[in-house]
């Protein structure tokens, strides 16, 4: 009875010491099954000069593994970091829209938003052919550039060169025009 209890002991003794030597993994903070858990056993233990060579493949298969873990969540922190910098930006910028709308609306001439899109005939008009045949004379269409205005032009990088000429043009003909340009 004293020899099976004593044989129970040592394999007891022997599957603690196996369970000690197994790098642990489990769920972590961060949400990656099978991370790594930073306790590491095998630096412990080799600190005293007692792993075999079996076990060194399993301490650097351990050891990539927590590496492989720490740039994961190196890379999931920088890109987490990017994301808020970006939401930072665009409040920043739409505070900064908010606040030119506000200037503008402090000009004395009507705003008018054009689009770099814009033809010749929607800015300084010309004939209207439907209305023209429908009422047998000559309709002639109202442009943007008939009246003194402010206007204003997002996404001015897009704008064709012929359509800034023309702009140029209508601001050196002293009509007291005001051009707003936005670049995105």
């Amino acid at each position: 009875m004293i020899r099976a209890v004593g044989k129970l002991v040592v394999v007891f003794a022997l599957w603690l010491f196996v369970v000690a030597l197994s790098p642990a993994t489990a769920q972590t903070d961060a949400g990656l099954a099978g991370a790594p858990i930073r306790a590491d056993t095998f630096r412990t233990i080799d600190k005293y000069g007692t792993i075999c060579p079996k076990c060194r493949a399993e301490q650097t298969a351990f050891h990539a593994a927590v590496d492989r873990y720490d740039a994961q969540r190196a890379e999931y922190d920088r890109l987490a970091e990017e994301v808020r910098q970006a939401a930072d930006r665009f409040v920043r910028q739409r505070d900064e829209v908010k606040r030119l709308e506000q200037a503008l609306e402090t000009l004395p001439l009507p705003l008018r938003r054009v689009h770099p899109g814009l033809d010749d005939i929607q800015l300084f008009g010309g004939l209207d052919v439907a209305a023209s045949l429908a009422g047998r004379g000559l309709v002639r269409q109202v442009g943007l550039a008939d009246h003194a205005a402010a206007l204003v032009m997002p996404m001015a990088e897009r704008v064709p060169p012929g359509l800034a000429a023309r702009l140029a043009g209508l601001l050196d003909g002293d009509r007291g025009h005001c051009l707003v340009l936005l670049d995105e």
